[in-house]
Protein backbone atom coordinates (compact mmCIF):
# COMPACT_ATOMS: atom_id res chain seq x y z
CA UNK A 1 0.00 0.00 0.00
CA UNK A 2 1.32 3.31 -0.96
CA UNK A 3 0.55 6.24 2.27
CA UNK A 4 0.56 9.52 0.86
CA UNK A 5 1.76 12.10 4.00
CA UNK A 6 1.89 15.70 4.50
CA UNK A 7 -0.58 18.61 3.48
CA UNK A 8 0.17 18.90 -0.05
CA UNK A 9 -2.16 18.05 -3.27
CA UNK A 10 -5.33 15.84 -2.60
CA UNK A 11 -4.55 15.75 1.22
CA UNK A 12 -5.92 19.46 1.30
CA UNK A 13 -9.21 18.05 -0.29
CA UNK A 14 -9.74 14.99 2.76
CA UNK A 15 -9.89 17.58 5.26
CA UNK A 16 -11.83 20.23 3.26
CA UNK A 17 -14.60 17.21 3.05
CA UNK A 18 -15.38 17.96 6.76
CA UNK A 19 -14.21 21.42 7.02
CA UNK A 20 -16.19 23.24 4.01
CA UNK A 21 -19.37 22.46 6.22
CA UNK A 22 -18.37 23.64 9.67
CA UNK A 23 -17.24 27.01 7.95
CA UNK A 24 -20.79 27.10 6.15
CA UNK A 25 -22.71 26.61 9.50
CA UNK A 26 -20.54 29.08 11.04
CA UNK A 27 -21.61 32.02 8.69
CA UNK A 28 -25.15 30.96 7.90
CA UNK A 29 -25.80 33.30 10.40
CA UNK A 30 -24.45 36.16 8.68
CA UNK A 31 -25.37 35.57 5.72
CA UNK A 32 -28.97 35.08 6.03
CA UNK A 33 -29.18 39.12 6.83
CA UNK A 34 -28.52 39.11 3.30
CA UNK A 35 -31.68 37.44 2.14
CA UNK A 36 -33.36 33.86 2.84
CA UNK A 37 -32.95 32.56 -1.04
CA UNK A 38 -28.78 33.75 -0.35
CA UNK A 39 -29.13 31.73 2.66
CA UNK A 40 -30.78 28.75 1.48
CA UNK A 41 -28.12 28.61 -2.02
CA UNK A 42 -25.59 28.71 0.41
CA UNK A 43 -26.24 26.29 2.87
CA UNK A 44 -26.38 23.98 -0.78
CA UNK A 45 -23.45 25.90 -2.38
CA UNK A 46 -21.10 24.51 0.59
CA UNK A 47 -22.87 20.94 1.04
CA UNK A 48 -22.15 21.06 -2.68
CA UNK A 49 -18.20 22.12 -2.38
CA UNK A 50 -17.59 19.14 0.02
CA UNK A 51 -19.20 16.63 -2.40
CA UNK A 52 -17.12 17.66 -5.01
CA UNK A 53 -13.96 17.82 -2.24
CA UNK A 54 -15.11 13.67 -1.63
CA UNK A 55 -15.17 13.15 -5.15
CA UNK A 56 -11.56 14.12 -5.83
CA UNK A 57 -11.00 11.43 -3.97
CA UNK A 58 -12.55 8.48 -5.66
CA UNK A 59 -9.17 7.59 -7.24
CA UNK A 60 -7.78 6.61 -3.87
CA UNK A 61 -11.25 4.17 -3.82
CA UNK A 62 -9.55 2.29 -6.69
CA UNK A 63 -5.72 2.82 -5.53
CA UNK A 64 -3.45 0.40 -3.32
CA UNK A 65 -3.06 3.63 -1.66
CA UNK A 66 -4.01 6.42 1.30
CA UNK A 67 -3.70 10.15 2.27
CA UNK A 68 -2.83 10.28 6.10
CA UNK A 69 -2.17 14.27 6.88
CA UNK A 70 -1.73 15.33 10.46
CA UNK A 71 -1.17 18.41 12.38
CA UNK A 72 -0.50 20.22 15.81
CA UNK A 73 -3.47 20.60 17.52
CA UNK A 74 -2.80 20.90 21.21
CA UNK A 75 1.39 21.27 21.21
CA UNK A 76 1.21 21.07 24.79
CA UNK A 77 -0.20 17.97 25.48
CA UNK A 78 0.96 16.24 22.15
CA UNK A 79 -2.21 15.73 20.70
CA UNK A 80 -2.75 16.06 16.90
CA UNK A 81 -5.42 15.94 14.44
CA UNK A 82 -5.58 14.56 11.18
CA UNK A 83 -7.44 12.55 8.55
CA UNK A 84 -7.03 9.27 6.17
CA UNK A 85 -8.18 8.72 2.99
CA UNK A 86 -8.15 5.44 2.35
CA UNK A 87 -10.18 3.14 0.11
CA UNK A 88 -13.72 2.38 2.72
CA UNK A 89 -13.47 6.19 4.11
CA UNK A 90 -13.36 7.43 0.62
CA UNK A 91 -16.52 5.50 -0.06
CA UNK A 92 -18.61 6.90 2.80
CA UNK A 93 -17.54 9.81 2.62
CA UNK A 94 -18.36 10.33 -1.29
CA UNK A 95 -21.87 8.74 0.12
CA UNK A 96 -22.45 10.93 2.90
CA UNK A 97 -21.87 14.05 0.73
CA UNK A 98 -23.84 13.20 -2.12
CA UNK A 99 -26.74 11.86 -0.12
CA UNK A 100 -26.66 15.14 1.93
CA UNK A 101 -26.17 17.29 -1.19
CA UNK A 102 -29.70 16.06 -2.32
CA UNK A 103 -31.24 16.32 0.84
CA UNK A 104 -29.88 20.03 1.06
CA UNK A 105 -31.77 19.98 -2.44
CA UNK A 106 -34.77 18.86 -1.81
CA UNK A 107 -34.93 21.31 1.63
CA UNK A 108 -35.01 23.71 -0.24
CA UNK A 109 -38.60 23.25 -1.67
CA UNK A 110 -39.95 20.95 1.41
CA UNK A 111 -38.77 23.45 4.24
CA UNK A 112 -39.64 26.50 2.02
CA UNK A 113 -41.73 29.40 4.37
CA UNK A 114 -40.89 27.48 7.36
CA UNK A 115 -39.91 29.45 10.27
CA UNK A 116 -36.10 29.58 11.80
CA UNK A 117 -34.47 27.85 8.80
CA UNK A 118 -31.24 29.73 9.84
CA UNK A 119 -31.56 26.82 12.75
CA UNK A 120 -32.18 24.18 10.38
CA UNK A 121 -29.03 25.11 8.36
CA UNK A 122 -26.74 25.73 10.57
CA UNK A 123 -27.53 21.98 12.02
CA UNK A 124 -27.64 20.36 8.71
CA UNK A 125 -24.37 21.70 7.85
CA UNK A 126 -22.97 20.90 11.34
CA UNK A 127 -24.24 17.16 10.84
CA UNK A 128 -22.47 16.79 7.82
CA UNK A 129 -19.61 18.52 8.88
CA UNK A 130 -19.37 15.82 12.59
CA UNK A 131 -20.41 12.99 9.98
CA UNK A 132 -17.82 13.64 7.54
CA UNK A 133 -15.02 14.09 10.67
CA UNK A 134 -16.19 10.58 12.02
CA UNK A 135 -15.54 8.85 8.78
CA UNK A 136 -12.32 10.42 7.94
CA UNK A 137 -10.70 11.03 11.27
CA UNK A 138 -7.47 9.11 11.88
CA UNK A 139 -7.80 8.79 15.86
CA UNK A 140 -10.14 8.53 18.81
CA UNK A 141 -10.61 11.64 20.20
CA UNK A 142 -11.53 13.50 16.89
CA UNK A 143 -13.57 10.81 15.78
CA UNK A 144 -15.81 11.16 19.53
CA UNK A 145 -16.01 15.27 18.55
CA UNK A 146 -17.63 14.00 15.43
CA UNK A 147 -19.45 11.48 16.78
CA UNK A 148 -20.97 13.90 20.07
CA UNK A 149 -21.31 16.49 17.01
CA UNK A 150 -23.53 14.43 14.86
CA UNK A 151 -25.38 13.28 18.27
CA UNK A 152 -26.37 17.21 19.39
CA UNK A 153 -27.52 17.72 15.45
CA UNK A 154 -29.56 14.85 15.17
CA UNK A 155 -30.94 16.49 18.60
CA UNK A 156 -31.66 19.36 17.35
CA UNK A 157 -33.14 18.44 13.48
CA UNK A 158 -35.31 16.29 15.48
CA UNK A 159 -36.81 18.86 17.80
CA UNK A 160 -36.60 21.56 14.87
CA UNK A 161 -40.72 21.61 15.75
CA UNK A 162 -40.56 21.76 18.58
CA UNK A 163 -43.22 24.88 19.04
CA UNK A 164 -45.83 23.54 16.69
CA UNK A 165 -48.05 21.10 18.22
CA UNK A 166 -48.55 19.79 14.69
CA UNK A 167 -45.56 18.25 14.01
CA UNK A 168 -43.93 17.87 17.60
CA UNK A 169 -44.64 14.27 16.92
CA UNK A 170 -41.65 13.80 15.11
CA UNK A 171 -38.99 11.17 16.92
CA UNK A 172 -42.10 9.22 19.03
CA UNK A 173 -42.70 6.87 16.05
CA UNK A 174 -39.65 4.74 17.55
CA UNK A 175 -40.67 4.84 20.48
CA UNK A 176 -44.30 3.23 19.51
CA UNK A 177 -42.53 1.24 17.29
CA UNK A 178 -39.67 0.15 20.29
CA UNK A 179 -41.15 1.10 23.21
CA UNK A 180 -41.99 -1.95 24.75
CA UNK A 181 -38.53 -3.40 24.39
CA UNK A 182 -37.53 0.16 25.28
CA UNK A 183 -39.15 0.11 28.58
CA UNK A 184 -38.32 -3.54 28.84
CA UNK A 185 -34.51 -3.32 28.82
CA UNK A 186 -32.33 -3.84 32.15
CA UNK A 187 -31.60 0.20 32.73
CA UNK A 188 -35.33 0.97 32.31
CA UNK A 189 -36.51 -2.15 34.13
CA UNK A 190 -34.26 -1.71 37.38
CA UNK A 191 -32.24 -5.17 36.67
CA UNK A 192 -28.87 -4.81 36.72
CA UNK A 193 -26.64 -6.09 33.58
Amino acid sequence: MVEITGFGGIAVNVWLVWILPFIGAAIIAGVARAGIKIRDYTAVGFALASAVSATTLIPLAFSNSEVHSQVNWIAVLHLKAGVLGDPLSVIMANLVAWISFLIFVYSTGYMHGERDLTRYWFFMLFFIGSMQLVVLSDNLLMLFFGWEGVGLASYALVGFWYTDRKKDFVGTEGHRAGGIAMWASPSHAGAKA
